[in-house]
């Protein structure tokens, strides 16, 4: 008897694991766009494109199947809809451009999902945005993570114990300063950023300069360029480690799931 019970719950905790969520693309702006103020009246020529002209590609995922409730799902769908239309293109669609080598403004967005299982699902849309004539683009990020089955969004707050935030930031602070190679060289411009944002990077559960999302690691708080290093950098990670989270639940999900301490 106690076999069969055994392997009952062996069934069940393995059609727990590989329950996924089915997901579609779907496009959020797609094309080239014109700007329509005064001063971008006139033939699309070359030099009115580069200054007045849009190009995106911007795509995200929405839910097509495994969540067993139409209202969940058209909460999630909504949430994820509104991460990706942030950022996009002004003004009307446009025929493309004669010159290929344009420099007018560009969208691009990708997505992750970082964890789709029974307990969990977590999405990291990246849109990368390069104004005209700007000399170099910008990569900014936005997740959510939801409990399931019930599509609860976690938000840092309840991820985070709030009566470990001196020690989760001085977690971090340690973190971003061991990511610098060669370390951070004292009295720079960026020692004095991290040292000013030593105790807050993480305030009252409100983060400063950075995004959390839930991934096989752990729960990992993402800060964007110019943050907390130069853009060169791109965008700095932090994992936070287990003994940190507040939530019960996520925090048993984590020692069995992720990698990390």
């Amino acid at each position: 008897m106690k076999k069969i019970v055994i392997a009952l719950a062996l069934i069940c905790v393995s059609t727990t694991a590989q329950a996924q969520i089915s997901l579609r693309d779907v496009v959020v702006q797609r094309g080239y766009f014109i700007d329509k103020s005064e001063q971008c009246k006139g033939e699309l020529k070359n030099e009115l494109w580069d200054f007045c002209g849009c190009e995106a590609d911007l795509t995200y995922p929405q839910i097509e199947d495994g969540v067993g409730h139409p209202l969940i799902e058209s909460r999630i769908n909504t949430r994820l809809k509104f991460l990706a239309s942030k950022e996009q293109c002004l003004g009307e669609p446009a025929p493309e451009p004669e010159n290929a080598d344009s420099h007018s403004t560009l969208y691009e967005s990708s997505y992750d999902v970082l964890v789709n299982d029974s307990r969990y699902f977590s999405v990291l849309q990246s849109t990368f945005h390069h104004p005209a004539g700007a000399a170099h683009g910008m990569t900014t990020q936005n997740a959510v993570t939801f409990a399931m089955p019930d599509g609860k969004p976690l938000s840092m707050a309840m991820m985070l114990d709030e009566s470990q935030q001196d020690a989760i930031n001085a977690h971090i602070y340690d973190s971003i300063v061991s990511s610098y190679e060669g370390g951070v060289e004292k009295g720079s411009y960026w020692d004095e950023v991290l040292n000013a944002k030593k105790n807050s990077f993480v305030n009252r559960n409100a983060c400063d300069g950075c995004i959390a999302y839930l991934d096989k690691k752990g729960v990992t708080l993402a800060f964007r360029p110019y943050s907390v290093a130069p853009h060169s950098a791109g965008i700095v990670t932090v994992v936070i480690p287990n003994a940190f989270i507040g939530d019960p639940a996520l925090k048993s999900y984590l020692e069995t799931v992720s990698d990390a301490e």
